[in-house]
């Protein structure tokens, strides 16, 4: 494959691409995935829903249609409805049902993550994405450059702001994410292994079939499609596309004729709405999505979404590279999805933050340094100023000042005010004063990781 000649916009020394500390990023995201996971009950409407499915599945012994209260629910597949009535089965006696069923989602970010970074290290460390090399040496090796972008795509992840409700719920959307991420790492293993690669493709889509519909699989397959045809022989770019599709097929339809057989009129019922519900979700795109869309994305997708058109900006003259190109076509697939979906909801929007981190992974690289310390420092502010607000608004609602506040938390519970519970709130300001340590060692720390922009 012949690549353009430019100069790589990636300009990064070994001292930039210093080691982030193994222990110190899985404690992040243990932190993350834990913090607000488990110790509450399911208040929204789609996380009571999902763990009513999961409870239903794990006592009825019914496994094959995800169903609640004896209605059958064909809005989403089965598989994290699977994985949550079975950690109820078996761990429900010792942690409760309602952890237990939250612990597969634990689980589905842990995969997230960790496909996220190996995906990102496989094309940070291919030659077309390597940096420039210096006059007079010091510049990253490939090895400590790919580690170093693998853990800001995490890290970037972590700070995604929308997000974070989402994958703390016992819905399918965690499930639904991980499997985008796995695909995506799929996508970049093709590059190299393009028959393994596909496979691999191909599982997380029938899965993803299984978790959300068919709908996010379709335009994840059509994205896959052209990416897969970028290797050089023909008869593996056939192999591939095939070897995906048929994995795909496999999986998602090994449940279809389970249902069938097992089922009979009431699962071929069942299907049939399944399958109307998932078809009705493909829609042109209305006024009200176009005006809803550019308000939801840029705050869903903060802080990624300015780093990710840098990338695209930086990398303009080698769009064809893997390292941007995955990115930017599952990007822009997932992006018509949305576009094309009856009334999405924010769930929905929860897709494209997988390509869109690992494009904004490969943004940071191309920025200056003023532009980087900016960055650093908005996201240090932004966050300070949200975990103010939060304590603001929580002494408001216990206090009553300033009444106005607590007239809004009083009107987002519907008039209902939990008791204060002591151990939590002493866990909060210890967490709180954990930010604040932590914002004073990066103020301490020298400009030069890039990891740090990110943390």
């Amino acid at each position: 494959m012949v690549f353009d000649e430019r100069p790589s916009p990636a300009r990064v020394s070994a001292a930039a691409a210093a080691k982030l500390p193994r222990a110190v990023l899985l404690a992040l995201i243990v932190a993350y995935i834990v913090s607000g996971l488990f110790g509450r009950d399911p208040w929204q409407e789609d996380d009571a829903t999902g763990f009513g499915i999961m409870w239903t599945m794990a006592r009825s012994g019914d496994w094959l249609l995800p169903a609640v209260a004896g209605e059958p629910v064909t809005t989403d597949g089965p598989l994290a409805f699977w994985a949550g009535a079975a950690s109820i089965s078996l761990l429900g006696g010792a942690l409760g049902d309602i952890a237990a069923a939250r612990l597969p989602t634990a689980l589905w970010f842990l995969l997230a993550t960790a496909a996220l970074w190996y995906a990102t290290l496989r094309l940070a460390r291919r030659d077309e994405a390597q940096p420039v090399a210096f006059a007079f040496g010091g510049e990253a090796t490939s090895r400590d450059y790919g580690r170093m972008l693998a853990d800001v795509a995490v890290l970037l992840a972590l700070g995604t702001i929308g997000p974070v409700i989402t994958l703390h719920e016992t819905t399918s959307e965690p499930a639904a994410f991980a499997l985008t991420c796995a695909a995506l790492y799929g996508l970049a293993l093709s590059l190299e292994r393009p028959v393994a690669g596909a496979s691999l493709t191909g599982l997380t889509l029938g899965l993803l079939v299984l978790a959300r519909g068919f709908q996010p699989a379709v335009w994840m397959a059509l994205a896959a499609l052209p990416l897969l045809a970028r290797t050089e022989a023909r008869a593996v770019r056939l192999r591939a596309a095939a070897l995906m599709l048929l994995a795909a097929a496999a999986v998602a339809g090994a449940w279809i004729l389970a249902v069938l057989a097992q089922r009979g009129e009431a699962g071929s019922t069942y299907l049939n709405d399944w399958f109307w519900s998932g078809l009705r979700g493909f829609a042109w795109p209305d006024l009200e999505t176009l005006l809803w869309l550019p308000r939801t994305l840029p705050w869903y997708t903060w802080p990624l979404w300015p780093l990710a058109f840098w990338a695209l900006y930086a990398w303009r003259h080698g769009l064809r590279h893997p390292h941007i190109a995955i990115g930017a076509v599952v990007l822009g697939a997932q992006v018509i999805g949305l576009l094309t979906t009856h009334w999405p909801s924010v769930g929905d929007v929860t897709f494209i933050v997988a390509p869109l981190v690992i494009l904004a992974a490969f943004g940071t690289v191309s920025l200056r340094r003023a532009a980087g310390n900016v960055i650093d420092w908005f996201t240090i502010t932004a966050f300070s100023l949200f975990a103010l607000a939060l304590w603001a608004y929580f002494v408001a609602a216990h206090a009553g000042i300033p009444p106005k506040m607590q007239a809004s938390v009083l009107r987002l519970t519907s008039g209902y005010l939990p008791p204060l519970d002591w151990p939590r709130v002493l866990l909060a300001a210890t967490a709180s004063g954990l930010w604040l340590a932590l914002v004073a060692w990066r103020v301490r720390q020298p400009s030069a990781p890039l990891w740090r922009g990110a943390a």
